[in-house]
């Protein structure tokens, strides 16, 4: 029994003695490792940094190679102050001694090269308006536009006086007689005329002419007769030109004695006493109209009409008549004193003639 008790006694004593120790070697293992994790930092540092300054020696090789090949001082000079602050980094990478006190500033170094043209930026507020300049000198006259349209017509002028008889043509080929118009109705019964010879008797009369009394018959193939012609054969007008010559006739009755001209004029081939009659109808809303009967292109007869204040078309007739003293070579033109105008150019309402009295 009592030898039991030792037994029990001695191993307690040595669970005791475990116990007091277990501390000790926790601390122990402890230490251990931290020495460990340390030289393994700096193992990895040292490697780190043997790394950096291969990697900056390579470098530095490549560079003096390049500026060997380029052989540019310039470029040497700015490669080698490159690479000299490359070397400055790297050494103050790898070592560990504390930062010494700053330098003095060096010399400023040459200028170096200017770069690449940096990106627009974005466009600034607007400024004021400035004031206006002077103005500049004039420049040339450029080369004339393209004519623009035709206007409107003008009002029509006063005519102007008629200007110098020009040469008398060849007489034309008459031409085809137009067909017959409508008969119109029977005019008003005219003034008796005087007394003339018979017919038989003409070639014999070397006396003066007949007066009212005598108890005479006058009778006289020596004549012409003309009629107008339409522009438009349905409306049956006409529109005068800018000179108001009326130009368009057709003759019916004609002897040797007379030439129809191309412009209307007519030419008297024999000296003599002649009689002229005139007829023109006017259709237009002129307030004024009127026809002049020249010879040798000076007024021997007018014909002016009035429509008052009224602007609606209407018909304006001009008659006129009268007896003169003509020579072989005279013209006879019928002018209207209105250019513009339309006239009613139907053969039974314009119309004139000449009639050889001796």
């Amino acid at each position: 029994m009592a030898k039991h008790r030792e037994l029990a006694s001695a191993g307690t004593a040595s669970l005791d003695r475990a116990r007091g120790k277990e501390p000790e070697w926790s601390f122990v293992i402890c230490l251990a490792s931290l020495v460990f994790v340390i030289l393994g930092s700096l193992f990895v540092m040292a490697f780190v940094k043997i790394r950096t300054l291969e990697n900056s020696r390579l470098k530095t090789e490549e560079s003096i190679r390049v500026l060997l090949k380029q052989c540019d001082p310039e470029t040497m000079a700015s490669q080698l102050s490159a690479l000299g602050r490359t070397l400055r980094a790297a050494e103050s990478q790898a070592c560990v001694c504390p930062p010494g006190p700053k330098g003095d500033w060096g010399p400023r170094g040459e200028r170096g090269r200017r770069g690449p043209e940096g990106r627009r930026g974005k466009d600034g507020e607007k400024g004021e308006k400035g004031n206006q300049g002077s103005r500049g000198v004039d420049g040339v006259q450029g080369p004339p536009g393209i004519d623009g349209p035709r206007g409107s017509m003008g009002i029509p002028g006063f005519p102007g006086s008629p200007g110098q008889q020009g040469d008398i043509g060849p007489q034309g080929l008459p031409g085809e007689p137009g067909p017959a118009g409508l008969r119109g109705p029977r005019g008003p019964s005219g003034h008796r005329g005087i007394p003339g010879v018979n017919s038989g008797d003409l070639d014999r009369w070397s006396g003066p002419l007949p007066t009212e009394g005598d108890g005479m018959f006058f009778s006289t193939n020596d004549v012409i007769h003309a009629r107008g012609i339409p522009d438009n054969e349905v409306t049956g007008l006409s529109t005068l030109g800018n000179h108001g010559v009326l130009d368009s006739w057709e003759v019916t009755i004609s002897s040797d004695s007379y030439q129809m001209g191309e412009d209307g004029n007519v030419t008297i081939t024999r000296d003599g006493c002649y009689f002229i009659y005139t007829n023109v109808l006017f259709y237009d809303s002129g307030p004024y109209y009127g026809a002049t009967t020249n010879i040798n292109g000076e007024t021997f007869l007018r014909c002016i009409g009035s429509r008052g204040s009224s602007r609606h078309v209407g018909f304006g007739p001009c008659y006129t008549s009268g007896v003169a003293e003509m020579s072989a070579g005279d013209q006879i033109s019928i002018v209207g004193d209105f250019p513009m105008r339309n006239v009613d150019m139907r053969p039974e309402t314009t119309y004139f003639g000449i009639i050889r009295l001796r």
